[in-house]
Protein backbone atom coordinates (compact mmCIF):
# COMPACT_ATOMS: atom_id res chain seq x y z
CA UNK A 1 0.00 0.00 0.00
CA UNK A 2 1.37 3.23 -0.51
CA UNK A 3 0.70 6.17 1.75
CA UNK A 4 0.57 9.29 -1.04
CA UNK A 5 1.00 12.99 -1.11
CA UNK A 6 -2.11 14.57 -2.92
CA UNK A 7 -3.25 17.83 -3.62
CA UNK A 8 -0.77 18.11 -7.05
CA UNK A 9 -0.61 21.71 -8.61
CA UNK A 10 -1.66 21.93 -12.03
CA UNK A 11 1.02 24.25 -13.05
CA UNK A 12 4.49 23.57 -14.78
CA UNK A 13 6.62 20.43 -12.60
CA UNK A 14 10.10 19.99 -11.82
CA UNK A 15 12.23 18.19 -15.01
CA UNK A 16 14.34 15.06 -13.96
CA UNK A 17 17.13 17.48 -13.62
CA UNK A 18 15.94 20.04 -11.70
CA UNK A 19 13.85 17.65 -9.52
CA UNK A 20 17.53 15.69 -8.81
CA UNK A 21 18.53 18.87 -7.49
CA UNK A 22 15.86 19.99 -5.70
CA UNK A 23 16.72 16.63 -3.52
CA UNK A 24 20.00 17.46 -3.10
CA UNK A 25 19.33 20.49 -1.85
CA UNK A 26 16.40 19.24 0.50
CA UNK A 27 18.51 16.03 1.98
CA UNK A 28 20.66 19.25 3.17
CA UNK A 29 18.06 20.70 5.27
CA UNK A 30 18.56 20.61 8.51
CA UNK A 31 14.77 18.96 9.54
CA UNK A 32 15.07 16.25 7.05
CA UNK A 33 18.97 15.38 7.49
CA UNK A 34 17.67 14.29 11.06
CA UNK A 35 14.64 12.56 10.73
CA UNK A 36 16.57 10.51 7.61
CA UNK A 37 19.52 9.60 9.88
CA UNK A 38 17.38 8.38 12.69
CA UNK A 39 15.68 6.09 10.45
CA UNK A 40 18.63 5.03 8.56
CA UNK A 41 20.19 3.96 11.93
CA UNK A 42 17.99 0.68 11.67
CA UNK A 43 16.52 1.17 8.06
CA UNK A 44 17.72 1.24 5.00
CA UNK A 45 15.06 3.73 3.77
CA UNK A 46 15.35 4.60 -0.62
CA UNK A 47 14.11 7.91 -1.94
CA UNK A 48 13.62 7.74 -5.43
CA UNK A 49 12.74 10.69 -7.55
CA UNK A 50 10.64 9.33 -10.95
CA UNK A 51 8.08 10.03 -13.14
CA UNK A 52 4.87 8.78 -11.97
CA UNK A 53 1.39 7.64 -12.98
CA UNK A 54 -0.47 10.63 -15.04
CA UNK A 55 -3.67 9.19 -13.51
CA UNK A 56 -3.31 8.93 -10.31
CA UNK A 57 -2.20 12.67 -9.48
CA UNK A 58 0.30 11.82 -6.79
CA UNK A 59 3.25 14.20 -5.52
CA UNK A 60 4.48 11.85 -3.65
CA UNK A 61 3.66 8.33 -1.41
CA UNK A 62 5.43 6.20 1.23
CA UNK A 63 5.51 2.57 0.06
CA UNK A 64 6.13 0.12 3.54
CA UNK A 65 8.29 -2.94 3.48
CA UNK A 66 8.79 -4.55 1.59
CA UNK A 67 9.38 -1.68 -1.05
CA UNK A 68 10.59 0.60 2.09
CA UNK A 69 11.07 3.71 0.54
CA UNK A 70 9.66 7.12 -0.50
CA UNK A 71 9.08 8.08 -4.12
CA UNK A 72 8.47 11.93 -5.17
CA UNK A 73 6.55 12.24 -8.37
CA UNK A 74 8.65 14.75 -9.99
CA UNK A 75 5.79 15.62 -12.79
CA UNK A 76 3.83 16.77 -10.33
CA UNK A 77 5.98 18.87 -7.98
CA UNK A 78 6.17 22.37 -8.82
CA UNK A 79 9.12 23.36 -6.93
CA UNK A 80 11.84 22.72 -4.75
CA UNK A 81 9.96 23.79 -2.11
CA UNK A 82 7.16 21.29 -2.86
CA UNK A 83 9.53 18.97 -3.04
CA UNK A 84 10.38 19.62 0.37
CA UNK A 85 7.55 19.52 1.80
CA UNK A 86 6.49 16.45 0.25
CA UNK A 87 9.83 14.74 1.10
CA UNK A 88 9.19 15.78 4.63
CA UNK A 89 4.99 14.52 4.23
CA UNK A 90 6.56 11.14 3.02
CA UNK A 91 8.99 10.64 6.08
CA UNK A 92 6.54 11.31 9.07
CA UNK A 93 4.85 8.26 7.52
CA UNK A 94 8.21 6.49 7.23
CA UNK A 95 9.07 7.42 10.76
CA UNK A 96 5.40 6.52 12.05
CA UNK A 97 5.84 3.43 10.78
CA UNK A 98 9.41 2.52 11.52
CA UNK A 99 9.94 4.50 14.94
CA UNK A 100 6.28 4.57 15.86
CA UNK A 101 5.90 0.86 14.73
CA UNK A 102 2.40 2.09 13.11
CA UNK A 103 0.73 -0.61 10.79
CA UNK A 104 -0.32 1.88 7.78
CA UNK A 105 -1.94 -0.87 5.93
CA UNK A 106 -4.73 -0.18 9.45
CA UNK A 107 -6.93 2.18 8.33
CA UNK A 108 -7.26 3.65 11.50
CA UNK A 109 -3.08 4.21 12.14
CA UNK A 110 -2.98 5.21 8.79
CA UNK A 111 -5.50 7.94 9.55
CA UNK A 112 -3.64 8.67 12.46
CA UNK A 113 -0.04 9.21 10.52
CA UNK A 114 -2.40 11.19 8.04
CA UNK A 115 -3.15 13.55 10.28
CA UNK A 116 0.23 14.07 11.73
CA UNK A 117 1.76 14.27 8.76
CA UNK A 118 -0.71 17.21 7.45
CA UNK A 119 -0.34 18.70 11.04
CA UNK A 120 2.99 18.86 10.77
CA UNK A 121 3.96 19.86 7.53
CA UNK A 122 0.91 20.38 4.60
CA UNK A 123 -1.04 22.66 7.35
CA UNK A 124 1.72 23.92 9.76
CA UNK A 125 1.58 27.04 8.14
CA UNK A 126 -2.56 27.68 8.34
CA UNK A 127 -3.90 30.22 11.14
CA UNK A 128 -4.53 28.47 14.47
CA UNK A 129 -8.18 29.09 13.99
CA UNK A 130 -8.24 26.68 10.35
CA UNK A 131 -6.05 24.71 10.60
CA UNK A 132 -7.65 21.61 12.28
CA UNK A 133 -10.39 21.97 9.57
CA UNK A 134 -6.99 21.82 6.84
CA UNK A 135 -5.52 18.81 8.99
CA UNK A 136 -8.88 17.09 8.67
CA UNK A 137 -9.65 17.32 5.42
CA UNK A 138 -5.87 16.83 3.64
CA UNK A 139 -6.04 13.81 6.00
CA UNK A 140 -9.24 12.56 4.75
CA UNK A 141 -8.50 13.20 0.64
CA UNK A 142 -4.43 10.92 1.28
CA UNK A 143 -6.32 7.87 3.46
CA UNK A 144 -9.49 7.94 0.73
CA UNK A 145 -6.54 7.07 -1.78
CA UNK A 146 -6.50 3.41 -0.41
CA UNK A 147 -9.81 3.45 0.96
CA UNK A 148 -13.28 4.36 0.62
CA UNK A 149 -14.37 8.05 1.82
CA UNK A 150 -16.84 6.97 4.42
CA UNK A 151 -14.19 4.87 6.17
CA UNK A 152 -11.53 7.14 5.85
CA UNK A 153 -14.18 10.13 6.77
CA UNK A 154 -15.31 8.16 9.86
CA UNK A 155 -11.26 7.21 10.58
CA UNK A 156 -9.64 10.75 10.58
CA UNK A 157 -12.74 11.98 12.76
CA UNK A 158 -11.93 9.76 15.02
CA UNK A 159 -8.44 9.81 14.93
CA UNK A 160 -8.28 13.48 15.37
CA UNK A 161 -8.40 14.20 19.24
CA UNK A 162 -5.10 11.50 19.77
CA UNK A 163 -3.21 12.33 15.92
CA UNK A 164 -3.98 15.76 15.62
CA UNK A 165 -0.50 18.63 16.03
CA UNK A 166 -1.61 21.97 17.39
CA UNK A 167 2.50 22.82 17.49
CA UNK A 168 4.18 22.00 14.17
CA UNK A 169 7.34 23.00 15.67
CA UNK A 170 7.82 19.87 17.98
CA UNK A 171 10.57 17.55 18.13
CA UNK A 172 8.30 14.46 16.21
CA UNK A 173 11.68 13.53 14.28
CA UNK A 174 13.24 12.30 17.72
CA UNK A 175 9.60 11.06 19.66
CA UNK A 176 7.02 8.38 19.27
CA UNK A 177 3.90 9.42 18.00
CA UNK A 178 1.18 8.56 20.11
CA UNK A 179 0.14 4.78 21.01
CA UNK A 180 -2.52 3.15 19.03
Amino acid sequence: MDIPSTHAEQMSTLGPDECARALEQALRQPRISQVLAKLREAHSLGINPTVCDPTEHLRGYFEVPPGDSVTLCCNFLKSKRSLAATLTHELVHAHDHHLGKFELRNISQLACSEIRAASLVDCASSWSFFKKACVQDMAISSVRVNFPYKEAKHHVEDRMRDCYIQDHTSDWAFSAPREQ
